[in-house]
């Protein structure tokens, strides 16, 4: 509804809430607990972790598909750091291009995580 009148900047900054959900699944389908990490920071460190983990070590379906993982958490850190940061902390103001890059992207990245959890 904010991209439809206009108001850009709320678009992105709601859609933050969207992406919220992507990263909450991923961290679930890597058996991450979440509620005692908060912060989208500390979850997509624990990712990470699981990722590099030796392959023995890693979560069962992060052994089958661990370039679905990491092209999932590259994605996600892409999106944090170009995009939730300076929204968050009130830096940015979008346009409706930019706004539709974004949720463009954030699409992308859900469309992955959805196809992949699939599989």
């Amino acid at each position: 509804m904010c991209f439809l009148f206009g108001r850009f900047t709320a678009c992105v900054f709601h859609i933050q809430r969207v992406l919220e959900s992507g990263l909450r699944t991923l961290a679930k389908a890597l058996n991450i607990e979440t509620e005692a990490n908060r912060s989208w920071d500390s979850i997509l460190k624990k990712i990470d972790e699981e990722i590099r983990k030796p392959h023995h070590q890693q979560a069962p379906d992060l052994r089958t598909k661990a370039v679905f993982y990491s092209e999932a958490a590259a994605m996600f850190r892409a999106i944090k750091t170009a995009w939730r940061n300076p929204t968050m902390h009130v830096e940015n103001f979008y346009d409706e291009e930019k706004a539709w890059d974004i949720v463009t992207a954030v699409r992308a990245f859900l469309t992955h995580l959805a196809a992949g959890l699939q599989e």
